[in-house]
Order: structure tokens, then C-alpha cells, then sequence
């Protein structure tokens, strides 16, 4: 029940759709800029206009999964159709963003990696929304909820500290100064894809069975944010919770 101490096992398997994120948020972060521009030759003012039109895409994705994800409704809840539905399409973006065709020109490989960018952006939203909000959603009480978001942010530094050893410390010295050859980014993409795909799909089979037991249902939504007068929206249920919780 909501109100019931959330169990490790449900804290953990929340936990670790957090590593899968930040590892998708670190090869992006660390690599592509330095990848396109050194390795590829692009500009750098034409990787930084792909990569700024990626960040105001995701300015504008975000809140509009907010709203899809509350007002969705399956026999899978709001939060797991998407969960399920993110990690595919994720890391195929990835992978087209480090691997593009070998004669595309300079306008091209702009196109290209703007295109694969704003993709990428929009999967990793598809599934950090939802998971989000299915962190809020898993008690009504706020210590509860504050103690799983807390393993949200451990897994999110796991999965930073997972991809920055292997990256820097196992597949790039294993080349002759591998950032600089092409080839060293290939195993690199490998490992981040399947750490994706087995952080966030653990994540939403692990914590299929809380499905009934969420909280934020149409009556119990309405009935918070008539006590607290904020709307029961994604980016604002936390607020909202603990808002009410402090009210009590």
C-alpha cells in the first residue's frame, strides 16, 4: 500500500533506472562534443548549434511528457508503457550519434547529428519523466519518498562513476590515444547501449508490481491538490506531496 514503508527491493529497482540514464547523459556529455569536433571535423560552432537545438527541444519535450504521462491511461499505469517504451529508441539514437555515414559532408553531418540529438533528447525524456514521477508515486509519505529519491541519486552517480572507469580507465588505454582514433568509441558505445537497456528495463520489470498500489489516482489527485491548491502535474507532485505532508 502507498502509505507502507517502501521495500529495498522496490527502492533498488527504481535506483537503477537512474544509472541507465546518467550513463546515456555521459557519453553524451563527455564525448560527442569533443567527437565530432576532433574526430569527425565538424565546426565547433556547428556541434555547438546542434547540441543547443537538442537542450531547447528538451525544454519543450519535458513538460509535454509530463502531461501525456498523468493524463495516460493502460492496464500498465501511467509511468511503465513509457518506461518500457524509452531504452530502443534510446540507444539507437546513441548509436546513429557515433556512427554516421562516412561521406556525408559538413552540412550533413550538422543535419545528422542535430537530428540524432534532439531523437536522443526526447527518448531520455520519455522514459526520466515517467520514472520520476513514479518515484512520488510510490509512497505517500514524505520521508518515504525523500529516502527512494535518495537511491535515485546514488544509482545516477553509480552510473556516472560505471561509465567513466570503463571509458577511461579499461577501453580508451587499450588504443593507442584512443579518444583520438575512431575506433575506441565503437566498444564505448556498446557498453553505454547495454547498460541502458539493462538499467531502465530492469527498472520498469522490477517495479511492475507497485502498478496497483501507486498513488495519485483521479480521486486521490483531485483530493491533494484541493488541499494544497497545486496542480497534480509530474513536475509538481513532489511539491505537492510535501506540501499536503508538512499541512498535516
Amino acid at each position: 500500500m502507498p502509505n507502507s514503508p517502501v521495500t529495498m527491493r522496490t527502492k533498488l529497482a527504481f535506483g537503477i533506472g537512474a544509472s541507465g540514464e546518467a550513463a546515456s547523459n555521459w557519453i553524451f556529455n563527455a564525448l560527442t562534443f569533443f567527437y565530432y569536433n576532433q574526430i569527425l571535423g565538424l565546426s565547433g560552432t556547428l556541434t555547438a548549434a546542434a547540441v543547443t537545438v537538442g537542450i531547447i527541444s528538451d525544454a519543450m519535450t519535458d513538460p509535454l511528457m509530463g502531461s501525456i504521462s498523468d493524463r495516460f491511461r493502460s492496464r500498465w499505469g501511467r509511468r511503465h508503457p513509457f518506461m518500457y517504451a524509452a531504452p530502443l529508441p534510446l540507444v539507437l539514437c546513441i548509436y546513429a550519434i557515433f556512427n554516421p555515414p562516412a561521406d556525408l559532408e559538413t552540412t550533413s553531418l550538422f543535419i545528422w547529428f542535430m537530428v540524432f540529438t534532439v531523437g536522443m533528447r526526447v527518448c531520455q525524456t520519455l522514459f526520466a519523466v515517467p520514472h520520476l514521477a513514479l518515484g512520488a508515486e510510490l509512497s505517500d509519505d514524505y520521508n518515504e519518498r525523500s529516502k527512494v529519491m535518495s537511491y535515485n541519486n546514488v544509482f545516477t552517480y553509480g552510473g556516472v562513476i560505471v561509465m567513466h572507469i570503463a571509458v577511461w580507465f579499461v577501453v580508451f588505454p587499450a588504443f593507442d590515444n584512443g579518444r583520438m582514433h575512431q575506433e575506441a568509441y565503437y566498444p564505448v558505445v556498446f557498453f553505454c547501449c547495454t547498460l541502458i537497456m539493462l538499467c531502465i528495463l530492469t527498472s520498469a520489470y522490477q517495479t511492475r508490481d507497485r502498478i496497483p498500489f501507486l498513488i495519485c489516482h483521479r480521486s486521490a489527485c483531485a483530493n491533494s491538490a484541493a488541499r494544497c491548491g497545486l496542480p497534480c502535474r509530474t513536475r509538481t507532485i513532489a511539491i505537492c506531496y510535501s506540501v499536503c505532508s508538512s499541512s498535516r
